[in-house]
């Protein structure tokens, strides 16, 4: 997997992304925070979102996935950025159906790690 100095970013983009996985990582159970998409593959124009796999330590719960929004939207809001979000514990990510999607096999060939 790359790592995020390798994704063609703005400063701006790049700033909100380590913001986010900062607040993220702080006190949500989140262990891992990799961008994909668009701009992880360096093809994003200038109006498309940043995608960033969440993966945590415990079981994705509805409480968990509003948190994370939430933290979200105010990097957002702060940045002027449009970051979009997909939530997976870890252990679904290595052991559930997830691993058998088209997801799954982008992130492992596109991934940033942050």
């Amino acid at each position: 997997m790359k790592m995020l100095e390798s994704a063609k970013l703005v400063e701006k983009e790049r700033n909100s992304i380590l913001e986010a996985s900062r607040s993220l990582k702080s006190d949500l159970s989140v262990t891992r925070v990799i961008l994909f998409g668009s701009r992880a593959r360096g093809t994003g124009e200038p109006d498309s979102d940043i995608d960033l796999l969440v993966l945590t330590s415990c079981p994705v719960t509805a409480r968990l996935r509003a948190a994370i929004s939430d933290r979200l939207a105010g990097v957002n809001l702060r940045n002027d950025v449009a970051l979009a979000s997909v939530v997976v514990s870890e252990q679904d990510w290595s052991n559930g159906l997830i691993r058998y999607m088209l997801i799954h096999r982008e992130v492992e060939r596109d991934g940033c790690e942050i």
